[in-house]
């Protein structure tokens, strides 16, 4: 059901959420975890995943906070440009930043 144009199953929004990928921002989100952007306002609002707690953190980018994961994809970069598609990218020291995918996102 999660690819037949329906809002129909377990799904938040046509084709999106619950048991179906997340959804695009600004689609029917049930929680965090269903919306690609995984917004956020506080630091326990995000729950954990496979890889342990999520955190709250704004954007090196500045914009809403959102939920991320705890392991980065990978080493840290000089700039956020660095940072793959799908990812958040968090200031960590001064000139340096990582890549989080949002929390729940495999």
């Amino acid at each position: 059901p999660c690819a037949n144009g329906v809002n129909d199953g377990a799904e938040n929004d046509v084709d999106c959420g619950g048991t179906c990928p997340r959804c695009a921002n600004g689609k029917t989100c049930v929680n965090r975890d269903d919306c690609a952007g995984a917004s956020c306002t506080l630091i326990g609002q995000c729950g954990s995943d496979a890889n342990g707690l999520c955190f709250c953190d704004t954007p090196a980018n500045g914009g809403p906070k959102v939920c991320d994961t705890s392991v980065a994809t990978g080493s840290a970069v000089s700039s956020c440009a660095q940072c793959p598609g799908g990812t958040t990218c968090i200031e960590l020291a001064p000139g340096t930043f990582g890549c989080f995918r949002p929390c729940g996102a495999s």
